[in-house]
């Protein structure tokens, strides 16, 4: 797979991961990992990437503001330590709204709603 390719489908995987419901979310990752911090930084890695996929991919002006929205979002949160656990990842407004987010931005860019493929991540102990 090409670098942009691979570019894309990752900012894909990770935006499905976000936009699952909380219980499939926790399940797509390791016991061992935080799933909030590591949903974050799946996300964060994958954006890295953004300018890259916008001029390679025929992504419209509006998915490239909700994905700047969600990455802001998430950013945000990063000041509040009461929204990196368990309970704030399956019950907060936050979350809710980057889900929501997320979902609408797989929806821009024709993308399905589903388990996210996450073999590209290297998750360590």
């Amino acid at each position: 797979m090409n670098s942009d390719k691979a570019n894309y489908q990752g900012l894909i995987e990770a935006l499905r991961l976000i936009a699952m419901p909380y219980q499939e979310q926790v399940d797509a990752l390791p016991s061992f990992v935080s799933p909030a911090d590591e949903i974050a930084l799946i996300f964060d890695d994958s954006y890295k990437t953004v300018e890259s996929v916008v001029r390679t991919w025929d992504v419209s002006d509006d998915v490239v503001q909700a994905l700047t929205n969600l990455d802001r979002a998430l950013n945000e949160m990063s000041d509040n330590r009461e929204l990196w656990n368990l309970d704030a990842l399956k019950n907060s407004v936050e979350w809710s709204k980057c889900r929501e987010l997320a979902q609408r931005i797989l929806i821009g860019l024709h993308e399905p709603l589903e388990i996210p493929n996450l073999a590209h991540v290297k998750f360590i102990k």
